[in-house]
């Protein structure tokens, strides 16, 4: 399983371009928005409830989600070992198409703060 995991802050009124990736094979990823779980390593600030986009080289909206547990792959997301800590992060598991792809991440209700995109590869 290979791990990448950049961390940002968000702001109110913007759309954060989180991690640009380019693939050249089909990957089976696990996608996730880690913030709320960060208070326990005293990271300052995290943000409280995240939601996730994961968007195509187009622009075209492949998967998003606001709150990993309530996730139609909630089982095979807790199966990969990878799984967020906490209900409120978001995660999405999803074969990515040869090419580029985006994670976005925004606050419920413009809300701010710091948290780390996590993606996995998965086998």
């Amino acid at each position: 399983m290979c791990h990448d995991s950049p961390r940002w802050e968000t702001s109110i009124g913007t759309t954060k371009a989180l991690h640009s990736k380019t693939t050249t094979l089909n990957w089976r990823v696990l996608t996730g928005w880690i913030a709320p779980s960060l208070a326990a390593s005293n990271v300052p600030d995290p943000l409280a409830d995240p939601t996730l986009e994961l968007h195509d080289g187009n622009g075209a909206l492949l998967d998003s989600n606001d709150d990993w547990d309530s996730s139609p792959d909630q089982a095979e997301i807790q199966a990969s070992g990878a799984s967020p800590t906490n209900p409120k992060e978001s995660a999405v598991l999803q074969i990515l198409p040869a090419g580029p792809c985006t994670a976005i991440v925004r606050g419920v209700n413009n809300t701010t703060g710091v948290g780390s995109v996590e993606i996995y590869q998965l086998p």
